[in-house]
Parts: C-alpha cells; sequence; structure tokens
C-alpha cells in the first residue's frame, strides 16, 4: 500500500531534491496502519540517508552539500480536514532531532501551489501600514 508521494532526485555533485506530493499522500491511513513511533523513526531515517548522501558528496567535492525539499500543496483545502496531526507530529519531532543530529543540513524548503487562503493572509500581512 503506498502512503506518501515522496520523490526523490539529483543533480549532479549536489544534493537530494526531495519532493513531497501532498494530493499523493494518504498520512491518514499512514498513521492508522503504523505506530507513532515507527513512523517518526521513518522520517528520521529518511533524513540520515539524506544526510549520508550530503556528507559523501560534501567530501568528495570539498563543498559544503545540503538538501533542498519542495512540498506541493496542490489540492489540498485548509478546512478539508485532510491533515492527520498524528503525522504532523512524527513529522515535526523527527525535524526537531534531525535538526540537533544535521544542523544546517537543510539549504531550503520550496511551498508551491499554496491553498488560496494563504493568499489571502500573505495580502493581509503584506498590507502597508499608514
Amino acid at each position: 500500500r503506498s502512503y506518501m508521494g515522496v520523490f526523490r532526485s539529483f543533480q549532479k555533485n549536489k544534493g537530494p531534491i526531495n519532493f513531497v506530493v501532498v494530493d499523493h499522500s494518504s498520512t491518514k491511513a499512514l498513521m492508522d496502519d503504523h505506530p507513532f513511533e515507527k513512523v517518526q523513526q521513518f522520517c528520521l531515517f529518511t533524513r540520515e540517508d539524506d544526510f549520508q548522501i550530503c556528507d559523501r558528496l560534501t567530501r568528495e567535492t570539498r563543498k559544503l552539500v545540503k538538501t533542498v525539499t519542495v512540498v506541493d500543496l496542490y489540492g489540498m483545502s485548509v478546512f478539508s480536514g485532510d491533515a492527520d496531526k498524528r503525522f504532523a507530529k512524527a513529522l515535526g519531532d523527527s525535524s526537531n532531532i534531525s535538526s540537533d543530529l544535521y544542523p544546517q543540513f537543510l539549504l531550503k524548503t520550496i511551498v508551491i501551489n499554496l491553498p488560496s487562503v494563504f493568499n489571502w493572509i500573505w495580502k493581509i500581512l503584506t498590507i502597508p501600514i499608514k
């Protein structure tokens, strides 16, 4: 059974680029089928795998290699209830652990196809105050 729409790509002498496609993910089914600790450990394992790749490339090229994550939120609705709080906690916990283990490992996270509510929030936040 497939739970996550996660794909990895590489560029020559660059770190991994991880693409997370929310529309192709079923975090609720994942959390229903597997214990919290297993999901958390798997999330941490994927970061360890990325770190090993970046560390090897850093040593080979003598240039710091980091990873990039692209999160595609196409088809996600803020109000649909699709997001699973258990998965968000497992991912957040593993992210906190990995930031302690691998500081400055993530070059950037790019979020694309945000739900329209975020555009409205951004517009409100960027209105000049007079």
